[in-house]
């Protein structure tokens, strides 16, 4: 690193005095050689010159880091080294990022540049590597082509191989329905409106059609009282109505001039002053080769706990996935907690390379319980440290607690002696506030609303503590009615993966990791068939006259 600084100060960077000074700043700094086209120039070169070195790299993630790091370069070598890694690196997911970022200076690609990036997308779809929100950019590739008879025929497979019902779906849609509302392809609609005969892709037709804009009433609405299959049935009618009456003109042979570039990767910069420190820092990649990863989840299982664990039962998948991309031998284990005298007080569940096996034994397990504030968080720390057969010094070993209640007081001294001993074997220790539906209403003397105690945790393991929020960030990204939501760019899931692989991965690529996730999150998805069962009519319950009183009997002898 210290050469890298010194060739660039060789180069054209800081000067001297300002390089002592920890640089001046940007306000005061005067017009100097750093910012005149030859020292640019020279730092564009070398900057291209050394992530040329890293691109020939026999690991896959230095080579994904390189197309991370040239898709923040706006320049047409950049481009060049962007569509070279796409057409020909032997790693899929390199050759995904490396598309994904040609996606973000789409409207900067020449016609060459676009032909080659579409016909590569077309080779990643095939083999289904595309998958979530990077299946917007292929989207964006069938506009800029036009409704020729290929491209509407990628259209219809891409709608049958999406999910109204699966979040990693959605802005795929919303971008299928902006593409219609453009092309107002007659055979298009035509197909949509016949996807209204079948339950299972009914929904997401109806939601695309929207985008026209049409004077045609939602069938979603009319369910509750007339049941889905009589909706669905008088939906399509009216939609072939509507094509009929409107007879919109195709647009063969146009290209779209509309481009939504990838909101995944950035779109890049010039290079204005070669001493920019924003430059300087993003010189250098390490070599990556991680053998062994252990990952620990500790989870608060209390009764306000319920989305936490339904998030850990639904998503382990979507981790191991994420881990072993970045791991040649990764391991996932889970240990739920609870406090004393409760139903159980730890119910552990070893380290393992087999989601499915996770995701079978953690079935069966419910939030529930938890009268008081404080929970038995030492007993499950040591429970996960002790029974678990972690692997050797060599490996990487995570331990992420999740809850929203503090540990008892009376066992502070001895959690933090088993964090220390922890830190000794090679241990680091995440803690993630979770943020309870129930916390205003606690206002006993006890309750720590800061959860400082966590934050203390996380600092004596050489970790970070922080806030996610399974509630309130999932109701307000609420869609209408049977249709997904979209996973928010702060979801509670994405943010855990996020600061999880920053403990995993080398501190070179910490500024990266941002990107890095954005991306591997839609590469990992995986979004099954729709299927869905047809609706009934709505019937209002009869109501029950109320019991006649018994009427009192008569004595005989009266």
């Amino acid at each position: 690193m210290r050469f890298i600084l010194l060739a660039w100060i060789g180069l054209g960077g800081l000067p001297a005095a300002a390089a002592r000074a920890g640089g001046a700043p940007a306000a005061t700094r005067p017009a100097s050689r750093t910012q005149t086209p030859d020292a640019i120039e020279r730092t564009a070169k070398y900057y291209l010159d050394l992530y040329g070195r890293y691109a020939r790299s026999a690991d896959p993630l230095a080579r994904a880091m390189v197309a991370i790091g040239l898709a923040g370069l706006d320049d047409p070598r950049a481009t060049d080294r962007l569509i070279a890694m796409t057409l020909s690196d032997r790693t899929p997911l390199v050759r995904v990022y490396a598309w994904e970022a040609l996606h973000a200076r789409l409207p900067r690609l020449t016609d060459v540049q676009r032909i080659q990036w579409t016909r590569a997308g077309f080779r990643l779809d095939s083999h289904r590597w595309l998958r979530g929100d990077l299946r917007v950019g292929l989207v964006d590739a069938l506009g800029a082509g036009g409704p020729t008879p290929p491209n509407k025929a990628r259209f219809r497979r891409l709608f049958q191989t999406t999910n109204s019902r699966a979040p990693g779906d959605m802005r795929t849609l919303d971008a299928m329905g902006r593409l219609l509302a453009h092309w107002k392809s007659p055979d298009l609609i035509r197909h949509l409106a016949d996807a209204m005969a079948k339950e299972d892709t009914a929904w997401r037709a109806e939601y695309v059609l929207r985008r026209l804009g049409a004077d045609v009433g939602r069938a979603t609405r009319g369910i509750r009282k007339v049941g889905s299959v009589v909706a669905w049935r008088e939906a399509r009618q009216a939609w072939l109505s509507w094509l009929a009456r409107q007879r919109p003109a195709p647009t063969e042979g146009q290209e779209s001039q509309w481009q939504v570039v990838s909101a995944l990767l950035p779109g890049g910069e010039k290079i204005t002053d070669a001493g920019d420190p924003r430059w300087r820092k993003d010189l250098e990649l390490e070599r990556f080769h991680l053998k062994q990863l252990d990952v620990g989840f500790l989870i608060d299982s209390t009764g306000s706990m319920g989305p936490c664990v339904r998030w850990i039962q639904r998503d382990v998948v979507r981790l191991m996935r994420a881990f072993e991309i970045i791991s040649r031998e990764p391991r996932i284990g889970v240990t739920f907690y609870r406090d004393y005298k409760d139903d159980y007080l730890v119910k552990p569940i070893p380290l393992s390379d087999q989601a499915q096996v996770l995701s079978a034994a953690m079935k069966n397990v419910s939030a529930g319980g938890g009268k008081d504030i404080p929970e038995a968080v030492y007993a499950g720390l040591k429970g996960m440290l002790h029974t678990y057969r972690w692997s050797g010094a060599s490996a990487r070993k995570i331990i992420v607690l999740l809850g929203d209640a503090p540990p008892h007081e009376n066992e502070l001294e001895d959690l933090e002696t088993l964090i220390g001993s922890g830190v000794k074997r090679g241990f680091v220790f995440y803690a993630v506030k979770i943020r309870s539906r129930y916390d205003r209403k606690h206002k006993r003397p006890n309750y720590d609303p800061k959860l400082a105690t966590f934050d203390k945790i996380a600092a004596l393991g050489g970790g970070r503590s922080f806030w996610v929020d399974f509630h309130e960030l999932h109701r307000r990204h609420q869609r209408h009615w049977g249709y997904a939501s979209p996973r928010p760019a702060e979801a509670p899931e994405r943010i855990i993966l996020r600061e999880v692989l920053k403990a995993a991965m080398a501190e070179g690529y910490e500024d990266r990791v941002n990107h890095f996730v954005n991306v591997l999150e839609q590469f990992i998805e995986r979004s099954g068939p729709e299927t869905r069962r047809p609706i009934p009519p709505y019937r209002k319950p009869k109501r029950r006259p109320p019991p006649r009183k018994p009427r009192p009997r008569r004595d005989p002898q009266d």
